[in-house]
């Protein structure tokens, strides 16, 4: 009798222990995958976060540099020679000499270029800003301001484009 009842104990401490082994596989693979959601999760919010942050950049930038140059006919938006769309140009004289700065985007930038006036540029000249994936200007009404249009960058879908209009103190372009 005593044999039997050590078999019936062998038999059911067998099921115990793969119970409790399914039940760790279990806890252990929901960990993980709680882990890996968690991970992914941070990820998409940092990325929001960076998206949000370049467009403040880009639109600080923008700016800075019309309050930095907003003089009568120092300004202007003309297509740039690397991917023939619009651009912020800004002309300023250095010592008798003309020098241009464009602001434009592209490949994913905000790029700004300083050359000499009339010098025909590629992206090697110019160095980013920051990481938008589009950038659109135009003029106001009269030409007394200039309004913006910048694109998140990466798959950022759910954040709206930043848009803002600047009036000009010098009075804009003739």
């Amino acid at each position: 009798m005593k044999l039997f009842a050590n078999a019936s104990c062998k038999g059911r401490s067998q099921v115990e222990t793969v119970v409790v082994l399914l039940l760790l596989v279990v806890l252990g693979s929901s960990v993980f995958a709680l882990a890996l959601e968690g991970s992914n999760a941070y990820g998409r919010l940092d990325a929001k976060k960076t998206a949000q942050t370049e467009l403040r950049i880009a639109s600080a930038y923008l700016q800075m540099k019309i309050r930095q140059y907003d003089v009568l006919d120092a300004i202007r938006i003309a297509p740039n020679p690397v991917n023939q769309k619009d651009s912020l140009v800004i002309s300023e004289e250095i010592e008798g000499q003309v020098y241009e700065t464009w602001v434009y985007c592209d490949e994913g930038q905000l790029l700004e270029a300083w050359v000499l006036g009339g010098t025909v540029f590629n992206n090697t000249m110019a160095f980013p800003i920051a990481q938008i994936t589009g950038c659109e200007l135009q003029w106001g009404a009269s030409k007394k301001g200039l309004a913006f249009t910048l694109g998140p960058s990466g798959e950022q879908k759910n954040i709206p484009p930043a848009r803002f209009y600047m009036a000009l103190r010098s009075g804009g372009v003739r």
